[in-house]
């Protein structure tokens, strides 16, 4: 499944309940929700979505935060549990902004401009 967006939101929910359903889900503009994941007694970071992610993340999105970016990449990357290491991918890709993602004449002319 890819999701962009508030689309990223909205697959998590629905994954979640569904994790046999899907191979994995890649995320644009968006990111793992802070309610999947857990701080376990080692102090790694654990998700309950149990379907393999790949979060693709633009470092000019200019919406989705530079700092739910950072957050997502220590959680994911940095401090995943080892029994998850690799589960959730994080890619940084320089210069991409949210409308990168998508079809950019969708967009209002303040926010191209």
């Amino acid at each position: 499944m890819g999701a962009h967006s508030l689309g990223g939101v909205m697959s998590q929910i629905y994954i979640k309940d569904k994790p046999e359903m899907f191979k994995g889900v890649i995320f644009t503009g968006s990111g793992l929700l802070a309610n999947t994941r857990a701080i376990l007694d080692d102090g790694t970071t654990e998700f309950s979505i149990k379907t393999p992610s790949l979060t693709l993340g633009g470092t000019k999105d200019g919406l989705f935060r530079i700092t739910r970016g950072a957050v997502s990449y220590w959680h994911q990357i940095t401090n995943i549990s080892p029994k998850q290491a690799g589960l959730h991918q994080y890619v940084a890709l320089e210069g991409l902004s949210h409308s990168s993602f998508m079809d950019s004449s969708m967009l209002p002319s303040a926010v191209t401009d």
